[in-house]
């Protein structure tokens, strides 16, 4: 993959639990996994069809450089806009060696699970 399309600058954040030292009570934060460059590509009506998912939330296909460790509970923030990506599967390497590129399917929101 060409440098030139990833062009928005990325952070690919995990869930993090902490114990709070005054109550004691459980944390869930989120910590910086990675920072990253990739393409955003909004989603096409026909694509959504095509993929069945008509009802579904996904909106776009992000493409960023192999990095491993990535899985579907990590989310991602375009660092420019501030917006949230929350992955819809598993992250999907390309079909040839797969250590060049990954495929998330995305969903813009916060995800609370």
């Amino acid at each position: 993959m060409r440098l030139g399309p990833l062009r928005h600058n990325l952070r690919i954040e995990q869930k993090v639990q902490s114990q709070d030292p005054v109550t004691g009570a459980v944390v869930l934060t989120w910590s910086t996994f990675a920072t990253v460059k990739g393409s955003i590509e909004p989603l096409s009506v026909k694509e959504l069809i095509a993929a069945k998912a008509v009802q579904s939330e996904l909106s776009a296909r992000i493409k960023i450089r192999y990095i491993s460790g990535l899985d579907a509970s990590m989310r991602l923030v375009n660092v420019d806009t501030g917006d949230i990506y929350v992955m819809d599967g598993p992250p999907m390497t390309d079909p040839h060696s797969g250590r060049h590129w990954i495929t998330l399917l995305v969903s813009k929101g916060i995800r609370e699970d």
